[in-house]
């Protein structure tokens, strides 16, 4: 049973709280704006007004949402599913609402996708990739690195109640602030059909189950290559639509759209099978591997163009290869129930 709210400040876990909850505010766009180069935070080293507004402002928004998520998580007593449906929430908010990257006139968003699948002033393959790409890389993987290296705290919140209201409100701020300086608003229709969408993710959330993508049985005996080589497909398709592939093999664009869901859909059903009702630590950690690795590969080559984010890549391998350890060295002496991440 998680200890009350108000002992967090103080007494025994409170250091892993505090690291945790910095963990959660630098992994999320560590991962979605440092690996993609998104935000090419090593150049902004050269203007460091810049650099503190830039910062600032995605730890509000990024970390304000994987923060929300995770609390919304150990409060409700939620699983994986519901983190998926959340973060799902948080992408339509962060790129429909905030910086408006879904309503983008034709052409404007990243290679082909920014002329394939616009339909009634929205960019659909865009909006559904964004979408499920903040979902696993801003939400579910940093929470899911986070329970791996502090499991001790895995199952407590990590803000007081003032804390939670605080939080909230740095993220709606940021989210207002985001809006109001970035062209290419939704329209009066557009808008109330993206929160009608927000609040349909937000209310199966909080009614999921805590078993949804929990499977009752496991296939026994298989390696963790399975796991790590689709739990990167999504990525790996991703990369293929943005580089420009999909016109010329895929001319529909509703094709291309059916085939990202089953992709993405599949592959959460495959790893809910592979890794059984209750995984290992050292399965969701190769799961999380392999949800990573295209994206190390493409901050690499992104490098060449951006520079820095090799960088950024540098200093991941580095986490990786530390929460490695501190998972190898808890296998003897486990400080938490096999399998127990999952729930």
């Amino acid at each position: 049973m998680a200890p009350p709210v108000e002992s967090l400040r103080t007494g025994f876990g409170a250091d892993h709280e505090r690291s945790a909850l910095l963990a959660l505010l630098v992994l999320s766009p560590g991962i979605a704006e440092g690996l993609t180069g998104s935000t090419p935070f090593v150049l902004l080293l050269l203007h460091p007004l810049q650099l503190v507004i830039s910062v600032a402002g995605l730890v509000a928004l990024y970390g304000g949402g994987v923060l929300l998520i995770r609390e919304a998580r150990v409060r409700w007593k939620k699983g994986w599913g519901s983190v998926l449906l959340l973060g799902a929430a948080y992408g339509i908010v962060e790129e429909g609402f905030a910086v408006h990257t879904f309503f983008r006139p034709v052409g404007s968003s990243m290679g082909a996708v920014g002329v394939f699948g616009h339909w009634l002033g929205v960019d659909w393959l865009w909006a559904v990739g964004l979408t499920i790409f903040h979902s696993i890389y801003s939400i579910a993987l940093p929470i899911l690195l986070v329970d791996l290296y502090y499991p001790e705290v895995r199952t407590r919140p990590l803000l007081t109640g003032r804390g939670l209201i605080g939080t909230g409100a740095a993220y709606l701020a940021v989210v207002g602030l985001y809006a109001a300086v970035t062209p290419d608003a939704p329209s009066v229709e557009l808008g109330l059909g993206a929160a009608a969408m927000v609040l349909l993710l937000l209310y199966l959330g909080y009614r999921a189950p805590p078993t949804l993508l929990s499977s009752p049985s496991r296939v026994p005996g298989r390696s963790a290559v399975g796991p790590i080589l689709v739990a990167g497909l999504f990525f790996d398709l991703w990369i293929f639509y943005t580089l420009g592939g999909v016109p010329w093999v895929l001319p529909e664009p509703w094709v291309a759209l059916g085939i990202l869901l089953t992709v993405s859909l599949g592959s959460l059903a495959y790893l809910s099978r592979e890794l059984g009702p209750r995984p290992s630590e050292e399965e969701l950690y190769w799961v999380a591997v392999g949800v990573l690795v295209p994206l190390l590969f493409w901050s690499v080559v992104a490098d060449a163009i951006i520079l820095g984010t090799a960088v950024v890549t540098f200093l991941m391998v580095l986490f990786l290869l530390r929460l490695r350890t501190r998972i190898r060295s808890r296998e003897t002496t486990p400080l938490v129930p096999p399998g127990a991440l999952l729930a």
